[in-house]
């Protein structure tokens, strides 16, 4: 979900809230409304996603068109969730983009949690190309079983 203000006539997607708590200023994940006795939420920094694993015997996880699955399939900001896997062969954990005009550099991601693990994006090699942002953490592993259902939380710098 992605949450807007009107600046000056300008609609702007708010990325980042802070709060000043006693003179210490901290970030927000969440904000939430009572929308007449009903709490929604309004602002998340981060994506949730389930990711279901799948396999073809090198590789565990999804890859978009090939095997498992994600639901949501697409970020806040309208890209997709093209790859989301360990490898067999290595312990190599892999989070790809897509939907990229241009190469949106390494910050876009901050992190992703997944299976109790939470992997900085600073920690990663990145690449990019044909549109795909890809972030790989040599030496991972997020121990993904075929079958297995994953809650996951993609934070966006």
């Amino acid at each position: 979900m992605t949450l807007h203000i009107n600046d000056g006539g300008v609609w702007r997607a708010i990325r980042e809230v802070y709060v000043n708590d006693n003179g210490t200023w901290r970030s927000v994940l969440e904000v939430y409304v009572n929308d007449s006795g009903n709490w929604r939420t309004v602002f998340q920094r981060y994506d949730e996603i389930t990711l279901t694993a799948g396999t073809d015997s090198l590789t565990v996880g999804f890859i978009s068109g090939s095997f498992g699955s994600v639901s949501p399939s697409t970020l806040g900001d309208g890209r997709a969730i093209n790859r989301i896997a360990n490898d067999a062969s290595e312990p190599r954990f892999q989070l790809h983009i897509s939907g990229f005009s241009s190469d949106p550099g390494a910050d876009y991601l901050e992190k992703i949690e997944i299976n109790g693990l939470t992997l900085q994006a600073s920690a990663a090699s990145y690449a990019f190309g044909g549109g795909i942002a890809g972030w790989d953490w040599i030496g991972t592993s997020a121990s993904l079983a075929n079958g297995g259902s994953y809650p996951t939380k993609v934070y966006r710098a």
